[in-house]
């Protein structure tokens, strides 16, 4: 990466850590692009350059958390089974998630209370089931097109995050997030990369 574009990421880190914490502190609609700004020493017309409009910045903020549950899969021992390692990164991303419970907390009621933000995460965890997909179907020597398995795994341990993340919410953080997580893991049936016999591939059963 070039000094450019290492000043332009660092620019809009420090613009995405200002906008969260003044969301978090004030609340979405009360926050302005001017204060954002402001904090970072930037002008407006600069906050516009990085995010079209302040619902980008939460978003941005939903890539880049996401984006972090792919890292630890990738990160996990290769012996590991693919049930154990999908489950296992998205526990270790929801540990790091609840340390910062508070914070966390408040933002995920700013995106629970916009139709619009909530539309838009409801997107990016679509992309992040298709990005674990073809990581564990890798890992599995299938072909996440063809094989059912990696979207199976993928779509059980988000699914499984989204709900406790879901209840947690509803409890207004007084539960443990990844207790919640932990006890929706084991309500699933997929274990250790297996599956009914025949679920295998893509193929549809004969009549």
């Amino acid at each position: 990466m070039s000094l450019r574009e290492t000043k332009k990421e660092r620019t809009r880190q420090q613009m995405l850590e200002a906008a969260l914490m003044l969301i978090a502190e004030k609340g979405f609609e009360q926050t302005t692009i001017d204060e954002i700004a402001e904090v970072v020493q930037v002008s407006s017309r600069t906050f516009f350059r990085y995010f079209p409009t302040k619902e980008d910045v939460v978003v941005a903020w939903v890539d880049d958390e996401f984006s972090m549950i792919a890292e630890k899969l990738a990160q996990w021992p290769s012996e590991a089974t693919p049930f154990t390692a999908a489950t296992g990164a998205m526990r270790t991303f929801l540990v790091d998630y609840e340390a910062c419970g508070e914070f966390f907390l408040r933002i995920e009621r700013v995106i629970s209370g916009s139709p619009t933000i909530s539309a838009r995460k409801a997107a990016r965890t679509s992309l992040l089931v298709t990005e674990l997909s073809c990581s564990l179907a890798q890992r599995m020597g299938l072909n996440a097109d063809r094989d059912l398995l990696p979207d199976l795994i993928a779509g059980a341990v988000t699914a499984a995050a989204r709900a406790a993340i879901r209840a947690w919410l509803a409890h207004d953080g007084k539960a443990g997030l990844v207790g919640l997580y932990d006890a929706a893991i084991d309500r699933l049936t997929i274990r250790d990369g297996q599956c009914p016999s025949g679920m295998n591939g893509a193929q549809t059963p004969t009549r």
